[in-house]
């Protein structure tokens, strides 16, 4: 299937929506400084990799793949950068500048922390690891893009209360009496 951060936010909204009707849940949202990836183009030329290819004839796309494996399909780099907070575990943002949407493959060698998040075996389970470049090599090497540390602002949600569900909703069944 294909990710798109659009797509993430409307399941996102969905998934809050019925935590505040079903528990009455107050949430805050605050903005702090935390360490986070900025993902830049690598070169100083600003030249990508040629087998990142820009797209001018698409609206909408997204990312698919699996551990170690990633298809861009008309994608904007926020929907890389968003993908790949989910790789390297840390919030990604993205500062390369491009705005427009591109067609390219990455392939890395997936980490054992990647690996347990898409519920497949760890390496040590497997045997040797899997042969390949890390992530932030394959970034540079396969597409022209670098991962370097930096500062940023974070969305940090804030539980300000909840409820348990009162019985009144809860399923009716012969025992709830």
């Amino acid at each position: 299937g294909t990710l798109t951060t659009e797509g993430t936010r409307r399941i996102g909204l969905m998934l809050r929506t019925l935590l505040e009707e079903r528990f009455n849940l107050v949430v805050a949202i605050e903005k702090r400084e935390a360490p986070v990836y900025a993902l830049m183009v690598a070169r100083r030329d600003q030249r990508l990799d040629p087998r990142l290819q820009e797209r001018h004839d698409c609206d909408l796309g997204g990312l698919g793949g699996a551990p170690g494996r990633t298809q861009l399909q008309c994608a904007t780099m926020s929907e890389l950068a968003f993908v790949l907070s989910e790789v390297v575990g840390r919030p990604v943002v993205d500062r390369t500048g491009l705005t427009g949407r591109y067609d390219g493959e990455l392939t890395w060698s997936p980490a054992e922390q990647e690996l347990h998040i898409f519920g497949q075996p760890t390496q040590s389970a497997q045997g040797p690891a899997i042969a390949g470049p890390s992530i932030f090599t394959a970034l540079e090497e396969q597409l022209g893009l670098r991962l370097q540390s930096a500062e940023g602002e974070v969305e940090h949600f804030i539980i300000q209360s909840a409820e348990r569900p009162s019985r009144a909703s809860a399923p009716v069944s012969g025992n709830n009496l």
